[in-house]
């Protein structure tokens, strides 16, 4: 069995923070990483590639509103595939930095899937090779990220929709899309779309976007992308999805009212959860709170040796939070 000082579990912003932090400050260190790719989620499927896209979708909207400026041009749409090629090549450029970090043998780095045998003991299942080795670990750091979770809605699996994975990688420019949810990726998701040209609408279900921030931002985020074109419905209560024709077809109600509205395409963006599935949480004896690991201010879960940072712990999903939270001496 291998012994360290410190092994973290999650090669994204948060892990890599933490254990570039613990190796400078002389600990032996460990990384395990189960993930497909290497990067985590801000480099790979979140602020990366989102900001890549919403790039050419703002010059998009510049040429389109050109006239407003006294500049005549004509858009033409956008070449999608061109435009995800550029995406790929700058998250690659990334990612491949970050690679380059993790092995840098500053520390050890593991792929595979790790799972917790006790609160000091975690089983790795290597990913090349599928050979399982131990670890012992004095301390420990839980930064495994988040996935999209799903929600059961009637008809929705057989109408289909895109999820905000989906959405990075598609080739396809709806003429129209309602876009369900709120939050940051909904919003990204809903200028990306208007600025290309796309109907949008949004329904959220609280009574404002943003529902974390104060009432003057949400209001002001929500002017902005109406004044770009973009429906918003707040208090929404999803009821059904059904497919007519070319259309998908979302039914809510809406302050005791039924209401529908159709569009080419929908995207899901309801929130993500902790991605704690098969890690041995319980076996830890880690304490969750709300489907999360509940941290004190020094990020210690309910094992003082084993701390969680990043979207496992909250409080917020912003990849600034998490490398602050994996950095903390």
């Amino acid at each position: 069995m291998q012994e360290y000082d410190f092994v973290v579990i999650g090669g994204g912003s948060a892990g890599y923070a933490a254990a570039s932090t613990a190796s400078r400050l002389g600990l032996k260190t460990a990384v395990i990483e189960g993930g497909r790719e290497v990067g985590g989620l801000c480099i790979l499927r979140g602020c990366m590639p989102s900001k890549a896209l919403l790039a050419t979708s703002s010059r998009a909207a510049a040429v389109r509103n050109s006239e407003a400026f006294a500049v005549n041009a004509e858009y033409r749409g956008v070449n999608a595939r061109a435009m995800q090629s550029r995406k790929r090549a700058l998250v690659e450029d990334f990612a491949s930095y970050r690679r380059d970090q993790l092995a840098s043998g500053r520390f050890s780095f593991f792929r595979g899937k790790a799972r917790f045998l006790d609160s000091h003991t975690l089983e790795v299942t290597q990913t090349e090779t599928a050979q399982v080795i131990h670890l012992r670990a004095r301390t420990s750091l839980i930064a495994t990220g988040s996935r999209i979770e799903m929600a059961h809605f009637e008809g929705l699996a057989e109408t289909g929709c895109l999820d905000s994975d989906a959405m990075l990688s598609s080739e396809s420019i709806p003429s129209s899309i309602v876009v369900l949810g709120g939050g940051a990726i909904a919003l990204e998701a809903a200028t990306f779309y208007s600025g290309l040209g796309s109907k949008v609408t949004l329904l959220q279900r609280s009574n404002q976007v943003l529902t974390d921030m104060d009432q003057d931002v949400s209001d002001a985020v929500q002017s902005g992308l109406a004044k770009q074109g973009v429906q918003i419905q707040t208090n929404v209560h999803l009821q059904r999805f059904e497919t007519e024709g070319q259309l998908k077809h979302v039914h809510f109600e809406q302050l005791g009212h039924s209401q529908s509205v159709a569009a080419q395409e929908i995207l899901y963006a309801l929130g993500r959860r902790p991605m704690l599935e098969g890690l041995g949480i319980e076996e830890a004896g880690v304490d969750l709170l709300d489907g999360r690991c509940s941290v004190k201010t020094t990020q210690q879960t309910s094992q003082p040796h084993i701390f969680a940072a990043g979207d496992v712990c909250g409080p917020h999903e912003v990849v600034h939070i998490a490398i602050q939270q994996g950095d903390r001496k």
